[in-house]
């Protein structure tokens, strides 16, 4: 065969080898090359693969979405799954809304039968009160709740209110003390009006991403008001008194609600020779929580029954499906939330292949 011939040969030979790849190709797909060449394809982590067991959901401490791929969860932008887009704001929004979008404060009664915190050397070194409650739990503080109790102890000789905190692993801790809080945990949130008579005038700003929702709720009760009218919906007990000013903090019958004003006065001899205070300013002072160096605390009776109500308080959302939509459907689907506890964290997940009736009750995992 002559050399011309050959290589007429060669070149048809290699078109057809490539016109069959082509069609291969085009009928097969590339999964196929990358499963004959052992080749892993780098997925898009905005839109990575689905597994056969499909879960989104929403990391509390991290307040992100998360996607799971059958082995790990992953962070995603966007995701089709059965002709649904699943976007991971809204799935952070639905999620956070579900579990955050509590009334607070929550108030729980002590049995007086689990008050007494009894010691090993069965020595009695706590008495709590008759009531404990809840303000606050949002997604800043990562799920954590802060629980506002108060009790005798009498190692120290002291009767205290103090914040207590139940992690997401639902360790329990203590945190600061409410009593006597420092110049630093207090925060000025309104002075007075002008003019006569003197009212507050309460301007949260940016402070309210500092205080307890119920420590909000309170000064706006006060907003508007003259000292008289305060005492007509709380309790003023005086802490300080001097020639020029008097320092009260609120309660609630025996309930510290974190507040705390300062009256400056003067003192004046009325036209009947008789003297008397008039108020020449109000100034609003708010309590921070100020997480003061945690420590785990040790669980007797008490203890343990602040952690097991706060914990089920938690956990009771997930009893009611989560309304949830997808980008591309107006319907609004529902589905029971299956609890992961990860390190340091909650997962909170969904299957969006099964959902459920609006009305069914949800079993707590």
């Amino acid at each position: 065969m002559k050399k011309a011939d050959v290589r007429t040969a060669f070149v048809i030979g290699l078109m057809l080898a490539v016109f069959v790849l082509i069609v291969f190709f085009m009928l097969f797909g590339k999964d196929v090359w990358f499963k004959l060449l052992n080749i892993t394809p780098e997925y898009n982590m905005t839109k990575p693969p689905i597994p056969d067991e499909v879960r989104f959901g929403y990391n509390i401490a991290q307040d992100k979405a998360k996607f799971y791929d059958g082995t790990s969860w992953m962070d995603f932008e966007e995701i089709e799954f059965n002709d649904k887009k699943i976007n991971s704001g809204a799935t952070r929004y639905y999620f956070a809304e579900h579990y955050f979008d509590r009334n607070l404060p929550v108030e729980f009664e002590m049995p007086r039968s689990k008050a007494s915190h009894i010691s090993i050397n069965d020595e009695l070194t706590r008495l709590y009160g008759l009531t404990y409650s809840i303000e606050q739990f949002n997604k800043q503080d990562k799920g954590e709740i802060y629980i506002l109790v108060n009790y005798a102890d009498y190692e120290k000789d002291i009767s205290l209110f103090q914040y207590f905190i139940l992690t997401p692993d639902n360790n329990l801790l203590s945190s600061g003390e409410v009593n006597e809080p420092s110049e630093e945990e207090l925060l000025n949130v309104g002075e007075s009006s002008t003019g006569f008579p003197i009212r507050t005038v309460i301007n949260l700003g940016t402070a309210e991403s500092q205080l307890p929702a119920t420590t909000i709720s309170h000064l706006e009760n006060i907003n508007g008001l003259t000292l008289t009218e305060i005492q007509d919906r709380y309790d003023l007990e005086i802490i300080k008194e001097t020639q020029s000013y008097k320092s009260y903090k609120l309660l609630q019958g025996a309930r510290q609600i974190g507040i705390r004003i300062v009256q400056d006065i003067e003192k004046i001899t009325n036209y009947a020779g008789n003297e008397e205070i008039k108020t020449k300013k109000l100034t609003v002072f708010a309590h921070k929580i100020v997480r003061q160096a945690p420590s785990e605390i040790e669980i007797g009776n008490p203890e343990q029954e602040i952690r097991d109500k706060v914990s089920a308080w938690r956990d009771s959302v997930l009893s009611t499906p989560i309304a949830f939509k997808f980008e591309n459907d107006p319907e609004e689907y529902h589905f029971c939330i299956k609890k992961f506890l990860i390190p340091d964290s909650i997962i909170l997940t969904i299957n969006p292949s099964e959902p459920d009736s609006p009305t069914k009750t949800c079993l707590i995992t």
